[in-house]
């Protein structure tokens, strides 16, 4: 029970977060986490300041409420299908912030013209195709585009969703997203924007991965 009420209070603080850091607007956006038995949700149209613990609903894998009273958020089939196809991730974040929604709009992947978003990203963030709102579409081509190890993706005319085995790292990740954004929009503003090549990406990531932070 302790692990359960902890487990909604990340969930709070994380929606507070990202209304704060302007990641979404008004109720837009989403959040949910991993449980024993499915995974925890944020409700359909509740500002994420007014959100209580018992207003999250948890679903299980097959997308049926097992615990809650609030209609679920209309983005589940989001959440529950990337959940489903990826065992490694334990926390997914929908935000609608505004440079990553700018690129998405403009239906473009976010090349990586920053060393940087290698280093959190490996390269490449993927545009997923565009899907109406709370349909199985855009849970199928996002799920599709993160494939088997990404941690963020674009949605078409929509917003992005990062991944993570924690909240916090999903919270990180959606912060670093829209940096990257907003450097892509002003660097092409600037003259254009040079990405970098595949040798390079490949060189970063694996620089990074031998070299970078501390080891246990």
């Amino acid at each position: 029970m302790r692990s359960d009420i902890i487990l909604r209070e990340k969930i709070l603080s994380a929606g507070r977060s990202i209304l704060e850091k302007r990641l979404v607007q008004s109720t837009g956006g989403n959040i949910s986490a991993r449980t024993e038995r499915g995974f925890l949700i944020t409700p359909s149209g509740i500002e994420y300041d007014k959100i209580l613990h018992q207003d999250l609903v948890e679903l299980d894998m097959e997308g049926r409420v097992i615990e809650g009273t609030r209609n679920p958020s209309v983005e589940r089939e989001l959440h529950r299908i990337i959940l489903a196809k990826r065992a490694d991730v334990n926390a997914v974040i929908h935000t609608h912030s505004i440079y990553v929604t700018s690129v998405a709009s403009a239906r473009l992947p976010l090349e990586p013209i920053t060393d940087n978003q290698v280093a959190v990203f490996g390269g490449t963030v993927p545009l997923a195709k565009y899907g109406p709102t709370g349909s199985l579409k855009p849970a199928q081509t996002a799920a599709e585009a993160l494939g088997s190890d990404g941690c963020g993706v674009l949605l078409a005319n929509h917003g992005a969703i990062c991944t993570g085995k924690t909240l916090a790292e999903a919270l990180l990740r959606c912060e670093m997203l829209e940096t990257f954004a907003r450097i892509f929009i002003l660097a092409k503003i600037a003259g254009g924007g040079v990405p970098l090549t595949e040798e390079e990406i490949s060189f970063e990531s694996g620089f990074i991965k031998e070299s970078y932070g501390q080891r246990c």
